[in-house]
């Protein structure tokens, strides 16, 4: 409940309704957390619940580590509210810090799909769409418990929602915005793609999702950083392009298209050659920047390929800020120097790639938090 809400019932004389909540647990790397956190306050918002950010972000680990063992003398994890512009996020929804928080003993839902999507395989398969159409709309009030269960899938699955396929649920989101308990909260692996607000029709359905998007932003303290890298590799002053080289699991991933970067390079090339800002630049100072999850490869023959493929000058993170940045507000800096580059290049199927899209789509995000208030 905003803060306008709680002077209108003190002018009225009245007590304020209790304060409801919206929790949620984050899993793997921090870009899906980013979207998880972008699914949790579209639900905040919709329900009229305030979001409690998790306390921790945490890198994604050879070794899964779990949001449960990060502490502050943990490099692989970092408050989740020094990473994302937090007071930019309150123009969206009310927000609470996870550590601030002292809703234990009150009551709590927590969501369940009756399905373990820990495993690849079921967050793969398993589609769940929370409706959010009004009564008599696809699936509202009278929506049923169905009664015929695919084979080898969990008894029940869809729980109260319309199985509209084998694997496909419709859940009504109002049986959400209904619920009285103080807390609802969704555990690890329930938001990203199963928590997604959903609408039979289009243009609410971007309407639900993407309004979150001018809301969730880097902190000034990672636009601080950025400017440093930048600074440091001269690429404002002399004009830069980048591209994303994800690897690692990329390359044992069918749907994920890691692609041959002689050939990636060759068509950021040129389509920035063709463009009408290169005819004003020199050549020889045509640069990429590449964010990379494998530096080793970049030194060993990335860097050729790029250089193949026209460009005169290939740059990575600089090796000074590795040991001085931490691994996520790194992530984010990266993310902060390809989405203001002439032009970018996506890794296909990344959710790091997704986002820099959308800061690039965004021109108002790019804009420094300067003058923000870093104290929470």
């Amino acid at each position: 409940m905003g803060a306008a809400s709680s002077f209108l019932f003190s002018l009225l004389g009245i007590g304020s309704p209790p304060a409801t909540f919206i929790t949620f647990t984050s899993y793997w790397g921090f870009s899906n957390q980013l979207q998880e956190l972008k699914v949790a306050a579209n639900w905040a918002r919709y329900t009229g619940r305030t979001l409690v950010l998790p306390r921790w972000a945490h890198s994604r680990d050879p070794q899964s580590l779990e949001p449960e063992t990060c502490t502050s003398l943990n490099h692989l994890c970092e408050p989740l509210a020094r990473l994302v512009d937090v007071p930019r996020l309150r123009e969206f929804i009310d927000v609470e810090i996870a550590q601030e928080h002292h809703a234990q003993n009150d009551s709590k839902f927590v969501v369940e799909f009756g399905v373990d999507f820990r495993t690849k395989e079921n967050r793969m398969k398993y589609l769940v769409r929370w409706m959010s159409d009004e009564p008599g709309m696809l699936v509202q009030d009278s929506y049923f418990r169905t009664k015929s269960t695919p084979p080898g899938a969990p008894p029940m699955w869809c729980h109260s929602g319309l199985l509209v396929s084998p694997y496909r649920c419709m859940r009504s989101a109002h049986e959400l915005s209904r619920r009285t308990e103080t807390t609802i909260h969704f555990p690890r692996f329930s938001t990203f793609q199963v928590g997604k607000l959903w609408s039979g029709n289009a243009g609410r359905r971007a309407e639900l999702n993407a309004a979150v998007d001018g809301f969730v932003r880097p902190s000034r303290s990672v636009f601080r950083i950025a400017d440093r890298v930048l600074a440091e590799l001269e690429l404002m002053r002399r004009g830069y392009d980048a591209i994303h080289v994800r690897r690692g699991d990329f390359l044992n991933t069918s749907w994920a298209r890691v692609g041959d970067l002689s050939d990636r390079g060759k068509a950021l090339f040129d389509a920035v050659s063709n463009g009408p800002a290169f005819a004003s630049s020199k050549a020889s100072r045509v640069i990429v920047f590449v964010a990379t999850d494998d530096e080793e490869y970049i030194e060993r023959e990335g860097r050729e390929r790029l250089k193949a493929a026209g460009y005169r000058h290939v740059v990575t993170w600089p090796k000074r800020f590795h040991n001085s940045v931490s691994p996520l507000s790194r992530s984010l800096a990266e993310q902060l120097i390809c989405a203001r580059a002439r032009m970018f290049a996506a890794q296909k199927g990344s959710t790091w790639s997704t986002y820099v899209e959308m800061l690039r789509s965004r021109p108002e995000l790019l804009q420094d938090a300067r003058g923000r208030d870093d104290d929470l």
